[in-house]
């Protein structure tokens, strides 16, 4: 008797650890409050930003009451803010859902591109889903990770209208050959299949497992500053 009871509890176990491993949701992840950082030189900009901040929990404007705003300022053209968040490591997760909304101000149609990345480390392996909606080219560009380079999709890309809110969905999933699969883009209800493929690299050394996401502002020949705010961020994975 007692071990058929233990048997029982041992597949109970088991299924319960299947299921979570099925699907495993991150709501809200604009507000988290550990596992944030930024960097201006890091970011890839010819110039360094005289100033970039975050500032959570802002109430205006917001779609849940609690949106995430971003600002950059430089002092020249071209230069960059990148802002992520580190949620910890996943390494059995194989399949991503990044959905979230964004809100710019007017200043931001002077941008140079609005960039917005996934990224998870494991097993030696950086797999950086990369993408930006690059205002000069006017299409969505997605990244490379072996080459360090945008590669220009036939999705056009146009500016987002300041002031109102957009949401963004991008699904991606990777691969035991170690590639990255960008397979679809939505954008304010509008769905586009990409089935787009490109390499992942090596972890660069002392860098750990990990997963998370960020956004980078670009600015452009002028005006140089602007804002951008994040709300709704919900990351699927399984």
């Amino acid at each position: 008797m007692k071990l058929g009871i233990l048997t029982l509890l041992a597949a109970v176990c088991f299924l319960s650890a299947a299921q979570i491993h099925a699907q495993t949701n991150y709501p809200n992840v604009e507000d988290g409050t550990t596992g944030w950082g930024s960097c201006s030189d890091c970011a890839g900009g010819s110039s360094k930003a005289a100033a970039y901040w975050m500032a959570q929990f802002q109430s205006n404007p917001s779609l849940s009451g609690t949106s995430t705003e971003f600002f950059i300022s430089g002092n020249q053209p071209y230069a960059n803010a990148l802002f992520w968040r580190r949620i910890g490591a996943q390494d059995w997760a194989t399949y991503y859902n990044w959905d979230f909304w964004v809100y710019v101000d007017r200043a931001s149609l002077y941008a140079n591109s609005l960039e917005y990345d996934f990224f998870q480390f494991v097993n030696h392996r950086e797999y950086m889903f990369g993408s930006q909606c690059d205002y000069t080219t006017g299409h969505w560009d997605i990244w490379n990770q072996a080459t360090n380079q945008w590669v220009q999709t036939p999705i056009a890309c146009h500016k987002l209208t300041p002031n109102v809110w957009h949401h963004i969905v991008w699904q991606y999933h990777r691969t035991p050959d170690t590639l990255m699969h960008y397979d679809w883009l939505a954008v304010d209800g509008s769905w586009y299949p990409l089935n787009w493929t490109e390499p992942s690299n090596w972890m660069p050394s002392g860098w750990t497992d990990n997963m998370g996401m960020q956004w980078q502002l670009d600015t452009g020949t002028g005006p140089l500053a602007f804002h951008e705010w994040v709300d709704k961020v919900n990351l699927k994975i399984w």
